[in-house]
């Protein structure tokens, strides 16, 4: 199989060629999308300074580059409300893929900016542990419900469509099909994973699970988990 070229998932936010937006939640299977998309030829422009932009940041973006949305023939009612998606996966799942992604030795909690730099997960390294219980319990006391929190900057209440990392590949076409997408299904059940994390193994203490699962049941009963 091709090498994948990582360099386009560095730079900006997504726009198909119909002009539905794709919001990237970090550690939800963004980088396998944004590769397949690519690969198809379904994107029509990226824009933005951030791949992960959240709803509210997508929304202002118009008022500071008309002229790039020009170029694009958007109007600016319909990009205020563009038709968008973004996956989400149990916040277990997410805890457990954030924390051995930052972990890894080619990482090391070096990658989610600051104030100015601005990064949805920013505030997460204020908490960096080696330990994965502990990195656990310092969100819950400092930042209880925080993928709760993360997942609401993206799955806005005009959001059309909301898949799950667990039916990454299924889910995504059940979206494109309902935007009329001419695709051959074949070739996204044919990609490997993209941007994969060295997993170690994580041993949760039973009740810290118990307290996590309590602190994120806004996702849980939106997302149906």
């Amino acid at each position: 199989m091709a090498e994948i070229n990582y360099s386009f998932f560095v730079i900006m936010a997504i726009i198909l060629k119909n002009g539905e937006c794709f919001l990237h939640i970090p550690k939800t299977g963004g980088s396998f999308i944004t590769h397949v998309l690519n690969e198809t030829g379904l994107i029509r422009k990226k824009i933005g300074y951030h791949k992960h932009l959240d709803w509210t940041r997508i929304c202002y973006f118009p008022q500071t580059h008309h002229k790039i949305l020009s170029r694009l023939n958007f109007s600016l009612v319909k990009f205020y409300y563009p038709t968008s998606f973004c996956f989400v996966r149990h916040p277990i799942a997410w805890y457990e893929s954030f924390w051995n992604y930052c972990n890894q030795s080619s990482v090391n909690w070096k990658v989610f900016g600051s104030v100015r730099n601005w990064h949805p997960c920013f505030k997460l390294a204020e908490h960096y542990d080696t330990n994965f219980n502990a990195f656990v319990k310092k969100i819950l006391t400092n930042q209880p419900g925080y993928v709760s929190e993360l997942y609401s900057m993206y799955a806005h209440p005009q959001i059309d469509f909301v898949g799950k990392t667990e039916n990454l590949t299924q889910d995504l076409l059940i979206f494109l099909r309902k935007q009329n997408y001419k695709i051959e299904e074949q070739f996204f059940y044919q990609q490997d994973k993209v941007n994969v994390s060295q997993k170690e193994r994580i041993i949760w203490d039973n009740s810290l699970k118990d307290e996590v699962l309590d602190s994120e049941k806004m996702a849980l009963l939106r997302y149906s988990y």
